[in-house]
């Protein structure tokens, strides 16, 4: 047990690397996956933390860096330490408190009761370095109702102004305990929000889910969240109807939307779809994979609404305005092996076509003339070229020279001769 308990803690403590976003989150939990039971320490004959760690010299040793506010030490990993009594977790708080280089806190996996967490946040309220918190795996925070002592210590001056990555994964948060918190996120300047793996949409009224995450989505006033991590949430097509609020909101930043593995359907996708019309600032909304095991998986008709937000082809203007912006969907290769449910197979070529467009550094016009190029000029070419205006036609037959293929301009030639003399000079 000694030995276990000294590689867990050395590995925990002499961290230092800096981890970002949801690869930090799931790299950081690999080694609790290793523990095969909590650690218990009695607490009736420890009076201190360094008193925990007295027969760990190594970690001891990482501890009181941290303590001494060396600037080396800019990491906090405490993941699996769920052996620690109250006490010893207020005087790592007190300690923080008073570190001045560590800005990544990482407690995964902890079991920090409302004691525990209480009494860490004493402390930890008080800190002016840390910008980035991560709870995941702690249910405890919902069962015990922790959350509004979050939500307070987030509306202080340091913490309002500097946290930018706050991860909340796989602790239980259902779309009642996201509303309660909601006072907490609103008017901070976090970046990243990391609430994968909870149940947001999981109860079973599905109008309550529906009218919970409509008001936190309608209500959210977070100016500078660029990222949105709702992995595995049970969503459903009331969660998509609720996101279309927050895809609306004129001032919205968010850049990165990841709804992995939440069981959308057709009729999911075309629900986003209609909120996306009016979204000028996501660049990247992960879908999710188009899985067979699924129960209704998404067709290749539910990506053409997609395709539709991107490059709508009812005409060449609406194709010119289209979506420019959006660059990735997620899985969308892995439709070119499902058969075509109710529109030809080629959609899902088409649409990686067009994405690559709105992932290249083309100015927005010329994105926008590259669509159009692809769409209503690819192949056969029937403009009635010699019933336009003379002003318009040079600008048209410079627009099909610079941006269609060379087979297109052969169509135009070959199908308009009147207009090259092209009769004259085969005889």
């Amino acid at each position: 047990m000694h030995n276990h308990l000294t590689s867990l803690l050395s590995s925990l403590f002499f961290s230092n690397d800096s981890n970002n976003g949801c690869a930090a989150a799931a790299a950081a939990t690999a080694a609790d996956e290793n523990v095969a039971e909590p650690i218990e320490i009695s607490s009736g004959e420890i009076a201190s933390l360094e008193d925990h760690l007295i027969a760990l010299p190594y970690t001891l040793e990482a501890w009181r860096l941290m303590k001494e506010n060396n600037p080396k030490k800019t990491v906090c990993n405490l993941n699996g330490c769920n052996f620690l009594p109250s006490s010893a977790w207020k005087e790592m708080g007190e300690t923080l408190a008073r570190n001045t280089h560590v800005h990544e806190l990482y407690a995964e996996n902890c079991q920090l009761s409302k004691e525990n967490f209480t009494a860490l946040m004493t402390g930890l309220k008080r800190n002016q370095s840390i910008k980035t918190l991560n709870f995941q795996n702690n249910p405890e925070l919902i069962q015990e109702n922790t959350l509004p002592i979050l939500a307070t210590h987030l509306q202080t001056t340091y913490w309002k102004n500097n946290l930018v990555a706050l991860t909340l994964c796989k602790t239980n948060l259902s779309d009642r305990e996201l509303r309660a918190l909601l006072p907490g996120l609103n008017g901070t300047k976090i970046r990243q929000l990391f609430l994968n793996k909870n149940r947001l949409g999981g109860a079973a009224n599905r109008l309550s889910v529906k009218e919970n995450l409509s008001y936190i989505f309608d209500k959210l006033e977070m100016p500078e969240l660029e990222e949105l991590y709702l992995v595995e949430n049970e969503l459903g097509r009331e969660g998509c109807e609720a996101l279309q609020y927050l895809m609306r909101n004129e001032n919205t930043r968010l850049k990165h939307l990841s709804l992995l593995r939440n069981a959308f359907d057709d009729g999911c996708c075309r629900i986003l779809a209609e909120g996306l019309m009016d979204n000028s600032s996501l660049k990247t909304i992960y879908i999710g994979s188009n899985d067979a095991s699924e129960k209704e998986p998404i067709t290749s008709k539910g990506w053409e609404h997609f395709l539709h937000v991107v490059c709508d082809d009812s005409s060449i203007q609406r194709t010119y305005l289209s979506n420019h912006v959006i660059r990735d969907f997620g899985d969308v290769d892995s439709i070119r092996v499902r058969p075509a449910l109710a529109i030809s197979s080629y959609i899902p070529l088409v649409l990686h076509e067009i994405l690559k467009i709105n992932a290249s550094s083309l100015s927005s016009a010329r994105k926008g003339r590259r669509k159009v190029a692809t769409v209503h000029f690819n192949g056969e070419c029937n403009l009635e070229l010699v019933r336009m205006k003379t002003k318009l036609m040079p600008h048209v037959l410079e627009f099909i020279v610079k941006e269609c293929s060379l087979q297109t301009l052969h169509h135009l030639i070959r199908n308009t001769p009147e207009l090259f003399n092209y009769h004259s000079l085969v005889q």
